[in-house]
Formats: C-alpha cells, structure tokens, sequence
C-alpha cells in the first residue's frame, strides 16, 4: 500500500537535502559554510534539477507498477496511523520550506528583505511536533486492517496513566506552558507504551521454554528494535521540550570575589589568570560552583582567546555537566585589567537527553537493518523442498 509513499519520500528527502545544501553553499542565505565567490552555488542547482526531473520522472514513468490495489480499510488502525504519520511529517516540512524561502522570493520580487525568525517556526511546527508524539504512543497498540478499539484501549490504560501523571507533575513545578506540559505528557507516553509493548511480546513469546524471552526478543528483532527507536525518540522528545521551554540564563559582571546566585548556585569569581602562548593569549576568568547550604562542587574556566590577526576576541565557554541539567558560562568581556569580568551563565536541562535518545535510536535502527541469520536447511528439509516443487509442476503441467 506504501511503495509509492515510500519511493517519492525517498527522492523528496535527497531533493530537499541538495536544496539546503544549495542554499547555503550558494550564499543565498548567510551562513558560516557559504562558499565565497564560487561557481558550486549553479551546479548545485543544476543537480537538484536533475534529481527531481530524473526521480519523479521515473516515478511517472513507473506509476501502474508502484500503484497497488491495497487500500486503508480502516482510519483508525495501524496503517491509518502511517498515513497520517507521513501526513504530518510533510505538513512540518511544508512549514519549514515556506518559512526558509518566503523572505528569499520576497526579496527577488520586490526588493525589500525580511526574516522569519525562531517564533514562527516555534509556534507553526509544535501542534505537528505534538501529533506526531501522539502518533508514536497510539500506533503500537493498534491492529492492523481491522480495529478492536476495546483492546487497544485496554492496553492504553497504563500508558495514558502514566502520561497523565507526569503531566500534573510537570504543571505542579511550576510548568505554566501548555506545550511543554502536553510535550512531556506525550513524551511519556510513547516511552511507556514502546516498553510495554516490548515486555508484553517477551512475556508471550517466552512461555513454557528456556530461553523463551531470548529467543522472542531474537523472533521479533525487528519490531523490537522499532520500539525501542521509540522510546530513543521520547527521549529526545523530551530533551527537545526540556531545553527549550525551561532553559535559564543572565549576564552579570562580577568582581574578583564578588559572588551571584543563579539557579539555585552560588557562582563565585575567584579571579583572572593570563597564559601566553606562541600562538594566542589565554583569559581565563575562574568561577566556583557550589550550593547555597554546602561547600563547593567544582570550578567552571570560560577562556576568552585574544590571536594577533583576529580583530576580536574568541570566546570558549565552560560546560559542566549533569544528568538533568548543563551549566554554561562564557566569558564575555574584562574591564579594570581583569579586576572585573562580565560573564553570560546558561542553565540547559535536558541537553544530555538529546545525547542519549539520540544513542538510542541509533542502536535500535542498527539492530532492526542487521541481516537475519540464514539457517541452512538440512538434507530432509531440502528433499521435501524438492518433492514440493516437482508435484507443484506437475499439477501445472496437468
């Protein structure tokens, strides 16, 4: 039912990769991998029509055979959620196209230049972002063809539970943004219902044999590992909403031992150190952090490298890690001698999730495309074989 989706998502993801490309190669639009004064922004193009004209022509060429006589039978079933998941998907690269090249026909028929910044993107692609999480929670528990919407809500329960329960918790700290809090909310939702899922197939599969649950992991390797690509998307799901709705930061400038709080650390500058090198001048402004009720628990050194052909200063941030969050602090500027310094703090959660979900979709993907182990056949097997083929071109011959 899909081999037409299939091929022209195929040929659209590699057009579209080649477009960007284009764009920045081509400097067309500013950006710090545009080539300067070169003739590769014409022959990208020129590639980018021969993938479009070659691919979709092909497709033209080929449509009775990709065309298929399956059809969706259900709306609300497993197939009905592929659908609407490619739907989707299409709707936020829509979304994303028109905000990418609307400035630039702007500007090619009229002159006048505009941007279209991060709200608009933030505000047009969240509902897609959340549907799709939505997707990816509902999807494994429905059957294909047919729907038996009492089972699928009967496995829904625990997932749907579990998601609401986070997302009291995530309004209950304080989480005022509606996104943010349905983001998490959907996050733990499609973590909940891929582990289920995943738990529920060993479970059966592994009933009254050794090494049962070995075994169906091994039988269902494939739709496994898609699970667990799942639960490595809400992860990053959640390191996506986690990052951008609850991030933190301020600039302060700060005397050698003068002290701030910020995110609940007391962020101490302990003072300015130079080291000259053959090839630049390293500052090196100092910070502790530590607790407001304990003692320290560690040292942050945003850098700030002075190089004698540069005409600015290039700054090097200081990150220290931690599971939930990421504390950032960059050196921005010295005055009196180094006797104060103005630093920018970041506070980060959930960058590590991205890291992490990111991991996990990678080893899931690699575990569903590795190659099945052929097993060889043996002698009674091929016989058998043999003897089916030989009766079936006999009756065809009759």
């Amino acid at each position: 039912m899909a081999r037409l989706w299939n091929i022209a998502l195929v040929i659209g993801a590699f057009a579209l990769t080649t477009f960007g490309t284009f764009l920045t190669r081509a400097n067309v639009v500013s950006s710090v991998h545009a080539f300067a004064q070169t003739s590769v922004g014409p022959t990208y193009l020129a590639f980018l029509a021969l993938v479009l004209l070659g691919g979709f022509g092909l497709v033209a060429w080929r449509l009775p055979e990709l065309r298929t006589p399956a059809s969706l039978t259900s709306a609300i079933s497993r197939e009905g959620a592929f659908v609407a998941n490619n739907v989707l998907l299409l709707a936020a690269t829509a979304i994303i196209l028109l905000g990418t090249t609307f400035p630039l026909v702007v500007e090619a028929i009229s002159g006048q230049q505009i941007t279209v910044g991060g709200p608009y993107f933030r505000s047009a692609v969240t509902p897609v972002f959340l549907l799709i999480l939505l997707l990816a929670g509902t999807a494994p528990l429905l059957p294909w063809r047919a729907t038996n919407r009492s089972r699928a809500l009967r496995r829904l329960r625990v997932p749907a539970t579990a998601a609401a329960l986070v997302m009291i918790a995530t309004a209950w700290a304080g989480v005022h943004q509606v996104a943010a809090v349905a983001g998490f909310g959907l996050a733990t939702l499609v973590f909940v219902t891929s582990g289920q899922e995943i738990l529920s197939g060993l479970a059966i599969g592994g009933r009254g044999m050794r090494g049962g649950a070995f075994r169906a992991l091994a039988r269902g390797r494939r739709r496994h590992a898609g699970l667990v690509v799942h639960m490595g998307l809400a992860l990053v799901a959640a390191g996506i909403i986690a990052s951008s709705s609850l991030a933190q930061q301020t600039q302060v400038t700060l005397k050698t031992g003068q002290s701030t709080v910020f995110a609940g650390e007391v962020l101490r500058y302990q003072g300015l150190h130079a080291d000259r090198q053959p090839q630049r001048i390293v500052f090196t402004g100092a910070v502790s952090v530590a607790n407001p009720g304990g003692g320290p628990d560690g040292v942050l050194d945003p850098r700030m490298n002075l190089y004698p052909a540069a005409s600015a200063p290039i700054g090097s941030p200081s990150i220290r890690r931690g599971i939930v969050w990421d504390l950032y602090a960059s050196l921005v500027s010295l005055q009196d001698n180094g006797g104060s310094a103005t630093f920018r703090f970041y506070h980060n959660p959930g960058v590590n999730w991205l890291w992490l979900g990111g991991l996990v979709m990678a080893l899931g993907g690699a575990a569903a495309a590795w190659p099945a182990r052929r097993r060889r056949a043996s002698r009674d097997d091929r016989g058998a074989s043999v003897t089916r083929k030989r009766t079936a071109v006999e009756v065809g011959a009759r």
